[in-house]
């Protein structure tokens, strides 16, 4: 029978997964990198709005990077990485956001964040 720690557990993991695909798109870590699905920056977005205010939010997301079903070494590198997209306990939404294929439009110029994730 769920539970709300396991509604818990079950975010955490996917925020953690989520968070790791945005490791695996971002050339400067990946040098294979390529752009990460626009589902996946969503997601990301949409928890941290839903979170932002929570005193534990942070926590949580390093509690997210290790259950992402990484081994420890790559649960390391991805808690390094979060910390990297969370300046002063805030996302930053612009970085993920250069990731998207969704951020270049077809001539390669820059599309705007659109407002409803700012």
């Amino acid at each position: 029978m769920p539970t709300h720690v396991s509604a818990n557990v079950k975010e955490l993991k996917e925020l953690g997964r989520n968070l790791y695909a945005v490791m695996r798109s971002d050339f400067e870590v990946n040098p294979n990198a390529s752009a990460l699905p626009i589902d996946y920056f969503e997601h990301i977005v949409t928890w941290y709005q839903a979170h932002k205010d929570e005193p534990t939010m942070l926590d949580d997301v390093m509690e997210a990077c290790g259950r992402a079903g990484l081994s420890a070494s790559d649960a390391d590198e991805l808690r390094d990485y979060a910390d990297t997209l969370f300046q002063d306990g805030k996302l930053t939404v612009e970085r993920l956001w250069e990731l998207t294929a969704e951020s270049s439009d077809e001539w390669g110029d820059d599309v705007p964040l659109p407002v409803e994730y700012r």
